[in-house]
């Protein structure tokens, strides 16, 4: 009897280390699935998909795919909300005495980041993208990259906490509250956040409000998936949220602008404001 314990429990453990990612000695940070297709991978490893939250070790890439977004969640509570279509990779912790952070390197997309400001000492939070280095403290903003231009968008930063070295140039630039910086061939520009900028991050699933509130994302690419159609009336929501909208689920076709066609013939339509109550007659 004995030997049958001593061998379930070895059997526990091996599998316990096998739902671990490799090299998770140095665990400190977490990869949520918000909505869609999520995954991770360690240096040349494939992809592996999540479904909920896993602890990720240094030097992880995360990774979204279209209409999906997640978040990273650091050892200081700091989280960073991908956007669709994102890669980024996750550095060291660190938490010497000069302050705590990490360098993230965004190979490409949109990405929210709430660093928590550390009490007297200066953060060493760093996202580096393919023009510039962009050193940050207790700041709210948005980062954005692409083949074409990058932009970092400041929602809450106060003066001195936010840090650009464009790595063509060296040039050196601070941001502030509702700064948006655009670097385009090694040149950059600072303007006002405008209407256009926020959108783009919007439509890729996070919270672009000047002055940081409202949450990390955006619910635009809320995890909505019908269940059991053509049987109307029953909806899972993951992950998001639909505000000031109506959610209708039909099992008929529908020519709505912007419907979404559903498995099994229904439909999900989202329109842009609250529906009515009937009039009593």
């Amino acid at each position: 009897m004995f030997g049958r314990l001593f061998a379930a429990g070895y059997v526990a453990l091996v599998l316990l280390a096998f739902a671990l990612p490799a090299g998770s000695a140095a665990v400190n940070k977490t990869l949520q699935r918000v909505s869609g297709n999520v995954s991770y991978r360690l240096s040349s490893a494939n992809s592996q998909r999540i479904g909920g939250q896993v602890a990720l070790p240094d030097n992880a890439f995360a990774l979204t795919e279209n209409r999906s977004t997640a978040r990273v969640t650091l050892e200081d509570s700091s989280v960073v909300g991908l956007g669709q279509n994102t890669t980024v990779l996750l550095g060291a912790f660190n938490s010497a005495t000069a302050g705590p952070g990490s360098t993230i390197t965004v190979n490409g997309g949109r990405l929210r980041f709430e660093i928590h400001h550390p009490a007297g000492a200066k953060s060493n939070y760093t996202f580096v993208t393919p023009t510039a280095q962009i050193a940050v403290r207790g700041t709210i903003g948005l980062i954005s990259t692409s083949p074409t231009q990058d932009v970092v968008v400041c929602l809450s930063c106060a003066p001195g906490d936010v840090e650009v070295r464009i790595t063509a140039t060296g040039e050196i630039l601070h941001l502030i509250s509702n700064d948006a910086l655009t670097i385009s061939s090694g040149v950059g520009k600072v303007g006002q956040v405008n209407q256009q900028i926020t959108k783009d991050f919007e439509n890729d699933g996070l919270n672009a409000g000047v002055g940081g509130g409202g949450g990390t994302f955006s619910g635009v690419l809320a995890d909505v998936r019908p269940i059991g159609l053509p049987n109307p009336g029953v909806l899972e929501a993951v992950g998001g949220a639909i505000v000031g909208g109506a959610v209708i689920l039909s099992s008929q076709p529908t020519h709505a602008p912007n419907a979404t066609p559903t498995p099994g013939g229904g439909t999900i339509v989202i329109q842009g404001r609250p529906t009515p109550a009937p009039t009593p007659h």
